[in-house]
This record gives C-alpha cells, sequence and structure tokens, in this order.
C-alpha cells in the first residue's frame, strides 16, 4: 500500500472502512432453531386462524379437520428438526419456549389448574418467554 493510499484511509472514519470477517457478527449457533421455530410458528398460527375464535374461522368440524391436516403435515418434519436440535444460547431456548407457548393454547388458557406437571410446565414456560 502507497503512503498516499495509507494517508487518505487514515483521514476516512472507521465506519467507512470496511470491517473484516472477524469484526463482522456472526450468525447465532441457533440459527437454525431459532428459524425453524418461527416456520412451526407460523404454520401454527394459520391453524388456529381456523379455530370459532380465530381470523379465519370454519364452523364445520370435518372442513376444519380437512383444512388443517396439510399443515399439521408440513408442521411434523418441522417438529422433527426442531427437538433434534439442542438450544445452546438464550434465543433458542426462548424460541423453543415461545413454539411450545403457541401450540399448547390449553396449557396457556387463564386460570388453567392441571396437573403438577402442566403447572410446572406453565411456570418454566413463562419464566423462559418473560410473561411474568
Amino acid at each position: 500500500m502507497t503512503a498516499r493510499r495509507r494517508a487518505f484511509l487514515a483521514l476516512l472514519p472507521v465506519s467507512a472502512v470496511p470491517a473484516t470477517a472477524a469484526g463482522l457478527p456472526q450468525p447465532s449457533p441457533d440459527a437454525d432453531l431459532i428459524r425453524l421455530c418461527h416456520a412451526f410458528d407460523d404454520l401454527e398460527g394459520q391453524i388456529q386462524a381456523l379455530y370459532e375464535d380465530g381470523a379465519t374461522p370454519i364452523a364445520d368440524d370435518e372442513e376444519r379437520k380437512a383444512a388443517i391436516e396439510p399443515l399439521r403435515e408440513r408442521q411434523a418434519p418441522i417438529l422433527d428438526q426442531i427437538c433434534a436440535l439442542r438450544a445452546i444460547t438464550p434465543e433458542g431456548v426462548r424460541a423453543r419456549a415461545w413454539t411450545l407457548r403457541k401450540w399448547d393454547v390449553d396449557l396457556m388458557s387463564d386460570g388453567h389448574q392441571g396437573d403438577t406437571n402442566e403447572r410446572l410446565m406453565l411456570a418454566l414456560i413463562l419464566d423462559l418467554t418473560g410473561d411474568r
């Protein structure tokens, strides 16, 4: 590098100089898990919208089941992948907790007083999602 180029670069603000790979933010080790959780959640949102209090309800039970079936089929391989991955970061743990929270509507209902397992699971989900 010439002295003239070094002098020019020295005058530039640091933000104008390209960052090295080491200085760039690295992707989360849980990026795949988080992406999969979001994909599962999106499908779950479509499913929940089909129930009577949803955005696009289908009143007939058989019609609703028929509409839900392909969505559940799409969820199945995503769920397999979510369960196969280990959450490494707090963000990955939270993404998985949010997925469980969105999926188990009955567990999350107000005043739910299930068995010991359900009550402990609810407490853990609320802790992990910051809803306390």
